[in-house]
């Protein structure tokens, strides 16, 4: 079955046109804007494909600033720093867990 689109109103999915779907046919409803990434027709190997893909990878903005990105290496640094100094004593923790 080829996919359709409508509109949520009051807690129902208002087509956009008829399916000509029997009653009782199951469906599967996912918002469009909960889609990431592009669908499977946009996932071509073609040039034309590729580049449009490409242009959208492009269009990405980072999910940190510079500033929170290095900010969040030095708290993953700190942490790994405390990991290998506590870490006999944490093993031995566990050890305890299973005699």
């Amino acid at each position: 079955m080829s996919a359709i689109h409508g509109t949520f109103v009051d807690g129902m999915i208002i087509p956009d046109a008829q399916p000509g779907w029997v009653n009782g046919t199951r469906v599967v409803m996912q918002a469009e804007e909960d889609r990431i990434g592009i669908s499977e027709e946009e996932q071509d190997d073609d040039p034309d494909s590729i580049a449009r893909w490409l242009a959208w990878m492009d269009s990405l903005r980072p999910f940190l600033t510079p500033e929170e990105e290095a900010e969040w290496q030095k708290a993953r640094a700190e942490r790994k720093a405390w990991e290998l100094v506590h870490w006999e004593e944490r093993a031995r923790q566990l050890e305890k867990l299973f005699k």
